[in-house]
């Protein structure tokens, strides 16, 4: 439904799919002030899409979402986030004395983001690639400054913590980190890799209070 004067104007456009209005099918659907439309969507296309209004005015103004479809019957994940450490100075897990049971320590002491990675399998994960976004601002995602530091392999089970060494310099403008794996090869040589983008996610907020999500964040394209 739209609401407003002559200039809310509203045109909806789902990527990914198309919806159904009056038994036909429509990539995008008008709505002036005041009106209401009922619309239907087949959900068979497993992925996370964006969901805006085409009035450049409006999509310029930040009027854009995403949406998520679901796999009907999802594939378990080979590996998972857990706990990560965001601020800024020395970890818990760096200080003397301190040592989490069944957590492989990194080498480094220098203060950076890390966050745990456990192997879901019974396979040692011999090498892994992990995409990584920071998300800066209001629909901006920016590209992790360096790969991960992983230490390799990690056994049946295993909970490794992984960290990203320069991450804190930027760490006052770093509002989340959202993660998820791209590639793995096991040491008998077998391969995993997502059957859609984002698949096994996780998204780390500096704000621990922040709500949780269970999709990629919108993205402003240049």
């Amino acid at each position: 439904a739209a609401m407003g004067n002559e200039r809310d104007i509203h045109s909806a456009h789902w990527h990914g799919k198309t919806v159904m209005r009056h038994g036909r099918s429509e990539d995008v659907i008008p709505l002036l002030p005041g009106q209401t439309e009922t619309i239907d969507m087949l959900a068979d296309n497993p992925g996370t899409w964006m969901f805006q209004c085409h009035v450049a005015d409006h999509l310029e103004a930040g009027m854009m979402a995403t949406y998520r479809i679901r796999p009907a019957h999802p594939r378990s994940c080979p590996v998972q986030f857990g706990d990560a450490t965001f601020w800024a100075g020395k970890p818990d897990s760096q200080k003397p004395g301190f040592q989490k049971p069944g957590v492989q320590e990194p080498d480094s002491q220098k203060p950076s983001f890390q966050m745990e990675l456990r192997n879901l399998t019974s396979k040692p994960i011999q090498q892994v690639t992990i995409e990584s976004d920071m998300v800066i601002g209001l629909n901006r995602l920016a590209k992790a400054p360096e790969p991960w530091n992983i230490p390799l392999p990690i056994g049946p089970k295993q909970t490794t913590l992984i960290q990203m060494p320069n991450a804190m310099e930027h760490s006052e403008s770093i509002l989340g980190w959202v993660v998820f794996p791209l590639a793995l090869t096991f040491a008998d040589g077998s391969k995993w890799s997502p059957n859609e983008h984002g698949e096994c996610m996780r998204i780390y907020w500096r704000d621990k209070n922040h709500q949780d999500m269970q999709i990629l964040p919108p993205i402003e394209m240049p």
